[in-house]
């Protein structure tokens, strides 16, 4: 049986409400995301001002290049996804998650060295 709050959840443990969206503000999870999100942003962001103030056209070069190739990739994988496609709030999470941390082990080697 189940508790009287699991009542009209399926067993596998999604509502039949969720659209798959990553936007829940009531979920403490989301939060903790939010705020993970928010110091790697101001990590990467004082780093990336570093480097743009040091080598405005290195800086500017990387950006472009970055973007030739992150694009097409971006937009490759979001296609090959046709049966089950994710709502893009989730893709977009799982890119800010993956660049968070890189910037993370960066900090981490700069405080240690």
């Amino acid at each position: 049986m189940n508790p009287s709050w699991m009542e009209g959840t399926p067993r596998h443990g999604f509502s039949p409400r969720s659209d798959g969206s990553f936007w829940r503000p009531s979920q403490p999870a989301f939060w903790l995301f939010t705020a993970l999100m928010a110091g790697g942003a101001l990590t990467v962001a004082s780093q990336q001002l570093t480097y743009l103030s040091a080598y405005p056209g290195a800086w500017l070069l990387s950006v472009v290049l970055l973007a030739i190739t992150a694009i097409p990739a971006a937009v490759v994988i979001y296609r090959f996804d046709q049966f089950e496609p994710e709502p893009v709030s989730m893709i977009l999470a799982a890119v800010l998650w993956e660049g968070w941390w890189p910037s993370l082990s960066r900090v981490s080697q700069t405080a240690t060295s």
